[in-house]
Formats: structure tokens, C-alpha cells, sequence
């Protein structure tokens, strides 16, 4: 299904600094990592 192992988050949380916040930034996690930096926002204009 799937070729690597690990997925991509995109964005940053509350704890990044502001570069980090961007929809571009990327990182990556393993499925199973847990934290409460990881999550989708919910934005009311």
C-alpha cells in the first residue's frame, strides 16, 4: 500500500515558531507517534 514507512505531517503546531507554521513545511513521523503537537486546526473566518 504504501512505500516508506513513515507519513508526512505538514504545518506546525502551537509550540513551533513561526517559520514552522507554514502549510509548506514538511516533517515526518512514524504511524503509530503520539503528541500533543499533532492535529488538524479548525479556522472560523
Amino acid at each position: 500500500m504504501f512505500a516508506g514507512t513513515n507519513r508526512v505531517n505538514r504545518g506546525g503546531s502551537w509550540n513551533n515558531n513561526v517559520s514552522n507554521c507554514a502549510v509548506a513545511n514538511r516533517n515526518n513521523n512514524t504511524p503509530d507517534n503520539r503528541n500533543n503537537n499533532l492535529g488538524f486546526r479548525v479556522v472560523c473566518l
